[in-house]
């Protein structure tokens, strides 16, 4: 395969891993507080009411994250000037691992938070919020926790994407160093 053939692909093996992993992450937060998005994303997003649901997510995650598969990825096409025999295996195998460890490091402080929370012993019922009676019931967050957790986790997204990175290419040398491993 010649070097323009492999860099289009080095490219869109990039890009499809930012929509993947925009698309993914959105979900895991949608189905953990879906109030989180009908309350505050789709509107900030503009997403038209027909898509308050899991299909705007998917589009809230495309619109949010395409290029971060590009961004993320700098470094291997820096890498792809330097080294010919890149393969396209060993970045495929590189990408995965970039998407699972971007969506696992968010997770963790809000996990380990709620652990303390159980620890505790508070009941997840005195969490609330005591609303101004100028605000309507249909903008009222009643899943108190998990609006809090899914926006921790959202904060925390650009440094799982960049530990993801730094974890993806430190394993790209890896398996560009053994070559047994991707041919």
């Amino acid at each position: 395969m010649n070097k323009s053939k492999k860099l289009t692909y080095l490219i869109l093996i990039s890009w499809l891993s930012g929509i993947l992993y925009g698309i993914l992450f959105d979900l895991i937060n949608y189905t953990i507080a879906e109030e989180y998005f009908t309350k505050n994303l789709f509107k900030e997003n503009n997403i038209p009411n027909v898509f308050h649901n899991k299909w705007g997510t998917v589009i809230t995650g495309i619109m949010d994250n395409w290029w971060i598969g590009i961004l993320s990825f700098t470094g291997f096409f820096i890498l792809f000037q330097k080294e010919p025999k890149l393969t396209i295996k060993s970045v495929i195998i590189t990408t995965i691992v970039f998407i699972i460890i971007s969506l696992i490091i968010p997770l963790i402080p809000p996990s380990f938070d709620l652990f303390i929370i159980w620890l505790s012993h508070v009941p997840y019922e005195s969490f609330t919020i005591q609303y101004n009676k100028s605000v309507p019931a249909s903008e009222q967050i009643h899943n108190i926790i998990g609006f809090f957790f899914v926006s921790a986790v959202r904060k925390l997204k650009y440094t799982g994407l960049t530990a993801g990175s730094v974890i993806s290419f430190i394993v790209f040398i890896f398996l560009t160093k053994r070559r047994s491993l991707i041919c």
